[in-house]
């Protein structure tokens, strides 16, 4: 699995999510919140069509932390 996140150009984040087969999904954010721990599946589901799994879900939170700290997400 890789998860990414960036800066967009003309403001806010982009969030990107590919499965372990391939499947590969991203979605933009004007302002990500700093926790993501409140989101459940299906949150992630309308965010990132990719997420079918819970695995994949900690996966998502776990690096959208280590992410956000790294931009300065708040």
């Amino acid at each position: 699995m890789k998860f990414n996140m960036w800066r967009a150009e003309k403001g806010g984040y982009w969030v990107s999510f590919k499965t372990s087969t391939g499947n590969y999904s991203s979605t933009w954010f004007s302002n990500p919140p700093s926790s993501i721990d409140h989101v459940d599946i299906s949150y992630l589901k309308g965010r990132l069509s990719s997420v079918s799994r819970e695995s994949q879900v900690k996966f998502i939170k776990k690096r959208f932390k280590e992410e956000a700290q790294k931009l300065g997400v708040s």
